[in-house]
């Protein structure tokens, strides 16, 4: 028996994930460039998104374990992610754009909804190799 596939709600969520994997993977080498260009004295900043983008990754390779600790991970890690979003409006007066500002928070939202959804909890509730469970039993007698 083919184990159970991912549901479609679980699929969108490690879509979203990689997406913000990559763009953190992304804003980490744009950090790490403008810490050079300011002479290394910024270096926090490409420290602190290479991280977050590796914690990101690390999440995400561990989806196909269907771990019920990682679903929690994963609710954690999209709130999170939102908070920080939230924070920089309101710790960075000149970051004005409402837009993108929305589309992260939102991301992160559908993100924590979709993995607190019935069928994700189902998926990440049963082990990866749960069909050998309800198959038949023979004997050899």
């Amino acid at each position: 028996m083919q184990p159970e596939p991912m549901p479609r709600t679980v699929k969108v969520v490690h879509f979203i994930l990689t997406l913000q994997c990559f763009l953190s993977l992304l804003g980490s080498v744009l950090a790490l460039l403008l810490a050079i260009s300011a002479g290394g004295t910024v270096w926090i900043l490409p420290v602190m998104a290479a991280a977050w983008a590796a914690v990101q990754g690390w999440a995400l390779k561990r989806v196909p374990g269907r771990l019920r600790s990682t679903r929690w991970l994963l609710v954690a890690i999209g709130a999170v992610q939102g908070v920080m979003f939230l924070a920089l409006q309101v710790a960075d007066d000149t970051f004005d754009s409402p837009a993108a500002l929305f589309v992260n928070v939102s991301e992160s939202a559908v993100v924590v909804v979709l993995l607190l959804l019935p069928s994700a909890g189902r998926w990440f509730d049963r082990p990866r190799d749960a069909a050998h469970l309800s198959a038949p039993r023979t004997s050899d007698g």
